[in-house]
C-alpha cells in the first residue's frame, strides 16, 4: 500500500488553504504464482512428460517463467517447455523424463527470487519402473463436466471392457474414455461430499500388464459453483427474426440479461481502444446506451436443479429490435438471491454489487445517437 502526498500550492496559484496539500492511497497486488501439476503422460515403454500449470498473481513472461522453474531427475536437469495461455497464466511440459527398469524419481522447484517474488518450493515425483503398472493417483474434475481423472503408469488400453472395474458410490451408470495414462470416468448423477471409489485389479495397459491390486479411496466431490458461460462466439448479431444467444449455467436458477447498443456512427470511436469482444465497461458507456434489461427464469422449482451444467437459450428478438451497422453487446450477470448453492455461511450484498447496478443504469451511457459521436 502506497501513500501519495501533492502539495497543489506548489503547482497552482491561488489555492485554497483547505486544498494545499491533497493525499490519496492505492495498493498495488503482491506479486506471487501458484503451480499446479499435472499427470504424467507416455511417449513410449522409456520415455515419460509432465504437464503442468503456472498461475500469477500479476503480470509475467515466460522468460520470467522459465527462471523460477527447475526440473531434475537423478541430479540431470530437465527440459521443460512454456506456453503462454495469458500475461498470467503459464503451461509448462517437463519432458524427456526417462523411465528406467526400477522406481526413480523427478525433483521439480520453484524459486520467485530472480523475478522479484518471495514464493519458493519443491514437490517430489515417482516415476514407476518399467516393470510396475500401477495407479498414480485420483482427481476430481468439476469443469467443464464433473467426472473423477484416474492417472496411471502407462497408457491403457483403449478397446477393454471397463464395466465393473471402477465403482462410484452414488454414481449410477458409469461412462469412460481413455486419454493416454488417464482414465476418466463420468458419474450418471451429480457427486457431492465424500465418495467412496473402487478400482479393480484387471486393467489392462496397452502392453498387455494387468492391474495387480485393487486401489480403494475416498475422494471429495466439491458442488459446482454458480457460473454462466457462453457457447456461442461473436459480438455482431446476424440479420435474423429470430436472434437466439446460447449459453450454459449451473447452479443458478435465474438470470439478468442486459443488452448494450453501440451506435453506428460511434464503430471507429470504440475500435480506437477496444477490440470487438471486448469486455470493457468503462469505454463502452461513452459510445452506447443500455437498450434492454430483463431478469430471466431459469428453473422454476429448485427441486429440478440437477447441478450440473444445462443449455439454455434467450431469443433477443423479444427485447430488442436491430439495426444495421450497430454492434449490440449480450451481457449476463446473476446476484445471491439467483444462485442455487449450500453457503456454509450466510453472504451478504456488497457495494461493489450496489455500484456496479447503478452503473448499469440509463443515465451512465450516452443518452442518444448524437451524443458522443465521432
Amino acid at each position: 500500500e502506497y501513500t501519495v502526498k501533492v502539495q497543489l500550492n506548489k503547482l497552482f496559484n491561488k489555492v485554497p488553504r483547505e486544498f494545499k496539500k491533497f493525499q490519496f492511497q492505492f495498493k498495488t497486488i503482491e506479486p506471487n504464482f501458484s503451480i499446479n501439476m499435472g499427470n504424467i503422460q507416455s511417449y513410449s515403454k522409456e520415455w515419460q512428460y509432465l504437464e503442468g500449470n503456472l498461475s500469477a498473481a500479476d503480470v509475467m513472461s515466460v522468460d520470467q517463467c522459465g527462471n523460477v522453474l527447475i526440473a531434475k531427475q537423478n541430479g540431470k536437469n530437465l527440459s521443460v517447455k512454456w506456453q503462454e495461455n495469458s500475461n498470467t497464466d503459464f503451461h509448462f511440459t517437463i519432458d524427456s523424463i526417462q523411465r528406467p527398469m526400477e522406481d526413480s524419481e523427478v525433483e521439480i522447484t520453484w524459486n520467485g527470487k530472480k523475478a522479484g517474488i518471495d514464493n519458493k518450493g519443491s514437490q517430489k515425483i515417482i516415476i514407476p519402473g518399467q516393470n510396475r503398472f500401477i495407479i498414480l493417483g485420483v482427481n476430481v474434475v468439476q469443469k467443464p463436466e464433473q467426472y473423477l481423472e484416474v492417472n496411471f503408469s502407462d497408457p491403457l488400453l483403449k478397446t477393454q471392457n471397463f464395466n465393473g472395474l471402477v465403482t462410484l458410490e452414488g454414481a449410477g451408470n458409469l461412462r469412460y474414455t481413455v486419454d493416454g495414462n488417464d482414465l476418466k470416468v463420468y458419474p450418471q448423477n451429480t457427486l457431492e461430499g465424500n465418495v467412496k471409489i473402487e478400482i479393480f485389479a484387471g486393467i489392462e495397459s496397452e502392453d498387455g500388464i494387468k492391474l495387480k491390486e485393487n486401489y480403494l479411496e475416498t475422494v471429495e466431490f466439491a458442488q459446482l459453483k454458480p457460473e454462466i458461460r457462453s457457447i456461442n462466439k461473436g459480438v455482431i448479431l446476424p440479420d435474423s427474426k429470430k436472434l437466439t444467444y446460447n449459453f450454459e449455467a449451473v447452479n443458478i436458477k435465474s438470470v439478468t440479461v442486459r443488452v448494450v447498443k453501440i451506435f453506428e456512427n460511434n464503430i471507429l470511436q470504440f475500435l480506437q481502444d477496444n477490440e470487438l469482444s471486448s469486455s470493457d465497461s468503462y469505454n463502452i458507456r461513452k459510445v452506447g446506451r443500455r437498450v434492454a434489461k430483463k431478469k430471466i427464469t431459469l428453473i422454476q422449482d429448485e427441486k429440478q436443479n440437477t447441478g450440473k451444467w444445462t443449455a439454455y437459450a434467450i431469443d433477443l428478438a423479444e427485447l430488442i429490435k436491430t439495426e444495421p451497422g450497430a454492434i449490440y453487446r449480450v451481457e449476463l450477470s446473476f446476484d445471491k438471491d439467483d444462485v442455487i448453492f449450500n453457503c456454509e455461511t450466510p453472504v451478504e450484498a456488497s457495494d461493489e454489487e450496489d455500484s456496479e447496478e447503478e452503473y448499469y443504469e440509463e443515465d451512465y451511457y450516452c443518452d442518444s445517437e448524437e451524443d458522443y459521436t465521432t
